[in-house]
């Protein structure tokens, strides 16, 4: 529920975003107004497998926290596991996902086809559903901060938000869903 009330009060502020005067913020890129990023949901180990029961239940929480966004795109990677995440929300609103190849593509490559799938759609709200290696360099390339550490491998709960307001990217770090354990090592 709080986190649905955050996503409400975001979502209201893009639509009066030329009255905010921005707090923290990074240059503008072209692109959507915002931009919701995602790491897949909880998953056993593997190459690809698909959510397990915790994942699951997180895709259901990730559809109820966004339920009231009207998504002009969503994107994916091409793994079950991002593809899975975002499934609720694509059948909620009818889009088909756009999906980018990271199966046996350098990491920096799929970043920046990632990035500029982002910024070919304009105004609107896009969701980006990632993995925990490479939603820090999307979140960059997109024009928001630049953070020193990848999401850590047990944490599936980050709900990135990169909002343009009055020309500048704005970034608000929320939750949803179960809270994941705490960080292990050097990462966030």
């Amino acid at each position: 529920m709080r986190n649905h009330l955050i996503c409400n009060i975001l979502f209201s502020f893009v639509a009066i975003g030329q009255w905010l005067q921005p707090v923290t913020s990074h240059a503008q890129a072209p692109g959507p107004a915002l931009t919701v990023l995602v790491r897949h949901a909880d998953r056993d180990p593997g190459f690809d497998p698909p959510l397990n029961d915790a994942g699951m239940k997180r895709v259901q929480d990730l559809a109820a926290t966004l339920r009231d966004a009207k998504f002009s795109a969503i994107i994916t990677s091409d793994f079950v596991r991002t593809r899975d995440t975002a499934k609720p929300v694509a059948e909620m609103l009818g889009l088909a996902p756009i999906e980018i190849r990271y199966k046996n593509v350098e990491r920096d490559a799929h970043v920046k086809a990632v990035v500029e799938a982002v910024g070919k759609q304009t105004g609107g709200a896009v969701l980006v559903v990632g993995h925990s290696e490479t939603l820090k360099d999307i979140i960059a390339g997109i024009g928001g901060p630049r953070f020193a550490n990848d999401i850590c491998g047990n944490v599936y709960d980050h709900l990135f938000l990169l909002v343009q307001v009055a020309g500048r990217i704005q970034l608000v770090n929320s939750r949803y869903g179960q809270p994941s354990p705490p960080p292990q090592g050097n990462c966030m």
